[in-house]
């Protein structure tokens, strides 16, 4: 039986609830259950960023004569195509306020990199015979460039494609559940390319759902931060990030609040992240 956003017994509930919980936020990115056939599930979300200091080269924090302020707006869906398969996509504005970098940049905006992916369920928790056996799900995407400036942090700035093994476990006798993701992204020229990994939990009391996670993204080639504005999309970065979300869960709908903050980092912003997220299915 496939996980279902309104079934009757606890661990669909639970696998559902993850399911919007993980939609709504989108830091975490794309949850390995799919929806059952036939179903929408859209979300919309803003999120604040802002920082002072930047992780150097040396992995030692650089303070920046200005704050540097992000605002985000997206749309995300995904769609049941199938028992097996389903559809997503996610679309965004940003807007990026600072005079840290020096006179000609003091603000920018335009669409975030667009994403548009495909999954294919490969195991599914609730067909298997074995308790112990994890909802297992292949994503393959691809990325369109944005149109903000390339001196601008608001992401890498280069069409690609990406792929990724997401997981999930739900844990009913506990209203809980593990999720996971590994992945490579692949950007044009000279954007670096880059692998990320993703671990956490989340625990269900009543109709709330909280949740915890770490994030780590990794640059395999790229330049060190320099003097001048720095070029965002060519530096050589890596990203370690701790995550958080509050979720409550009302028939096919969640709200969540949700936070990230990176402590560590190379060729990076020392962000703090908070966002607000609405997601629902039908």
């Amino acid at each position: 039986m496939k996980p279902n956003l309104v079934g009757q017994r606890p661990n669909l509930t639970l696998a559902g609830a993850s399911l919007l919980l993980l939609a709504s936020n989108p830091a975490q990115g794309q949850s390995a259950w799919l929806p059952p056939a036939g179903q929408v599930v859209v979300g919309t979300q803003y999120v604040f960023e802002t920082y002072r200091e930047l992780y150097g080269a040396r992995r030692q924090p650089v303070r920046l004569r200005d704050d540097v302020n992000q605002h985000t707006f997206s749309l995300t869906g995904e769609y049941g195509l199938g028992a097996r398969w389903a559809v997503d996509a996610t679309l965004g504005y940003v807007t990026t306020d600072t005079t840290a970098f020096g006179p000609g940049f003091s603000s920018d905006s335009g669409l975030t990199d667009s994403r548009l992916g495909l999954r294919y369920g490969l195991a599914n928790e609730f067909d298997s015979a074995s308790n112990w056996m994890p909802t297992v799900t292949a994503r393959v995407g691809g990325i369109a460039a944005g149109t903000y400036s390339y001196l601008s942090p608001a992401g890498d700035g280069a069409s690609g494609v990406e792929s990724s093994l997401l997981l999930g476990k739900t844990l009913p006798g506990w209203a809980a559940g593990l999720h996971a993701e590994v992945g490579y992204r692949v950007r044009e020229n000279p954007v670096p390319d880059e692998y990320f990994a993703v671990v956490g939990v989340f625990k269900r009391v009543d109709e709330v759902v909280l949740s915890a996670g770490v994030r780590h993204t990794q640059a395999v080639s790229g330049q060190n931060l320099g003097g001048g504005r720095p070029r965002w999309p060519q530096l050589k970065e890596f990203v370690d990030q701790f995550e958080l979300g509050f979720g409550w869960v009302e028939g096919p709908r969640t709200y969540q609040i949700f936070s990230a903050y990176t402590f560590d980092g190379k060729n990076s912003p020392k962000r703090l992240a908070l966002g607000l997220g609405m997601t629902w299915g039908f």
